[in-house]
């Protein structure tokens, strides 16, 4: 999905127009944050939330951050289903973004991305290094502890990493963020195996969306793989009643398989 994505947006690109101010504005730092809000709700399927922060990257009265927000969505919309970044979108991505650059070179809330573009690429010891620099330079902006977090998922630092969500859990401004963070919390204990974690940062995020059939869905997974098949029970029907989809069904159907199994065991 991420190379063909890209293309529709750079397709878009080619007919907007452009803000003229070619500096830094209040209005352009306030729809900025917005922006990033709204493309940070991308689940890597529907493009709608990356297409509504364009818009309103492009809202604002400042051209470097309109130009920076362009380069964000055009690197989340390089994802594709593997988890991996097509290389057309990082190549936008990096391309926007050194333009946003050349006119403000010196704005934290612009060059972060940079650290996020190395991390994605894997050139984590440069991502390092723009990360030190602008956390000395920046040390309460909070997508700063984003991309360090991403950074030390990568190099695998568990613990490294939950501090750096912990921190950007602090800074946080609204529900959403934190919903999101300790979302992408669960998830990386998830992938490396550490359920019990994971559980209990699922457990977090559905406290901020109790209607969220996702994460009960994860949630009645994990209880599935630990064997704890009345918990697991209890939140597959939350997921049924949510979120009927067919992996939810599947475990539906495993589950009562095994509880019959058990039965018949005693």
């Amino acid at each position: 999905m991420g190379t063909e994505l890209v293309q529709k947006f750079s397709n878009y690109l080619k007919q907007v127009s452009w803000p003229q101010t070619e500096s830094s504005t209040p209005l352009g730092v306030q729809t900025f944050e917005m922006g990033l809000d709204q493309a940070n709700e991308f689940d890597g399927q529907n493009p709608k939330p990356l297409q509504m922060a364009l818009k309103t990257f492009l809202s604002g009265d400042s051209l470097p951050f309109a130009l920076a927000g362009t380069a964000y969505v055009l690197l989340a919309a390089a994802v594709e289903s593997d988890g991996t970044y097509a290389e057309n979108g990082i190549e936008e991505a990096v391309s926007w973004l050194s333009k946003a650059q050349e006119l403000e070179e010196d704005l934290t809330e612009i060059n972060f991305i940079e650290g996020l573009v190395y991390v994605r690429r894997g050139e984590l010891e440069n991502a390092y290094l723009v990360l030190d620099y602008l956390l000395e330079q920046s040390p309460y902006y909070y997508h700063l502890y984003i991309v360090a977090a991403l950074y030390w998922e990568a190099q695998g630092a568990l613990a490294e990493m939950e501090a750096a969500y912990q921190k950007a859990a602090e800074l946080a401004d609204n529900t959403p963020k934190r919903l999101r963070l300790f979302t992408a919390m669960a998830k990386a204990f998830q992938q490396a195996g550490d359920l019990d974690t994971a559980l209990q940062y699922y457990k977090k995020a559905i406290h901020f969306n109790k209607e969220s059939g996702r994460l009960w869905h994860q949630v009645s997974v994990i209880y599935w793989k630990q064997g704890e098949l009345q918990e697991c029970w209890r939140a597959n029907q939350k997921t049924l009643k949510l979120a009927p989809t067919t992996g939810a069904k599947k475990l539906h159907e495993a589950l009562k398989k095994r509880i019959e199994a058990e039965k018949r065991q005693r």
